[in-house]
């Protein structure tokens, strides 16, 4: 299970907008830190409590719009949910029939109201110099949210 990890993103900033650089040794740890490093822009509630398992599934037709339909996902469970992910378990990243298809089991907490931690509102995930690539022996990926 992926545990949120500061040294594996890093907010970047962006005119009007906000983003989020990340690494992992593999995909799924890069999806993870992805998703945590967007979850910190929100808010500053990440402590470890994992009471709540949530499993989600998404399906897309490129690696770009799984990561995109990934952390609206997580975005939505956590605005309109108010499920506040704090671990994840990717359980697969799979390419069937020309789409991907990541699985995950998400470990968190219900904070109601959520809204007032929030340090930042994320309104979308954005395609806007998404990148999302191996580099020698590490991922990299990079998203930008219209905030």
């Amino acid at each position: 299970m992926f545990k949120a990890d500061p040294t594996k993103f890093e907010e970047i900033e962006h005119t009007a907008d906000i983003g989020i650089l990340a690494s992992g040794d593999t995909l799924p740890e890069l999806i993870a830190n992805l998703a945590f490093g967007m979850l910190h822009i929100i808010t500053e509630d990440m402590d470890a409590q994992k009471t709540i398992k949530r499993t989600i599934k998404v399906e897309s037709p490129s690696l770009q719009d799984l990561i995109v339909g990934w952390l609206s996902e997580i975005n939505y469970l956590l605005t309109v949910n108010h499920f506040l992910a704090t671990g994840i378990e990717i359980l697969s990243i799979d390419q069937t029939f020309g789409n991907f298809i990541i699985s995950a089991d998400l470990y968190g907490k219900n904070s109601e109201p959520i809204e007032s931690s929030f340090k930042t509102e994320i309104k979308a995930i954005t395609y806007h110099k998404l990148i999302c690539e191996k580099r020698d022996d590490e991922y990299i990926g990079q998203v930008i949210f219209d905030i």
